[in-house]
């Protein structure tokens, strides 16, 4: 769990009220920012920097989920014959 002026963050999800809330794409980049910016700085010591990567390490596989996630959904949307069709986003791999 990582305390900043932006709440308590367990991993990709808060408790509020007993109901976990999973934060967006947005708030857990935030939240990756500032460990790093914390990171950077210097000012932690050897365990709550390993604490810190770790958390950081949690939060960015996350947010590479949530992406991966996001390109399965995209889909592009063809005009042909009146008809609109929907076409499979294909990335260039």
């Amino acid at each position: 769990m990582v305390s900043s002026k932006y709440g308590k963050w367990r991993s990709s999800a808060t408790i509020k009220g007993g109901i976990i809330l999973k934060k967006t794409f947005e708030e857990q980049m935030e939240a990756l920012e500032n460990i790093v910016n914390e990171l950077e700085k210097g000012d932690l010591n050897l365990d709550e920097s390993v604490t810190k990567f770790e958390e950081g390490m949690k939060l960015s596989k996350d947010c590479n989920k949530i992406l991966e996630q996001a390109e399965k959904k995209i889909t592009i949307l063809l005009q042909e014959d009146g008809n609109v069709t929907e076409e499979e986003f294909k990335t260039e791999d």
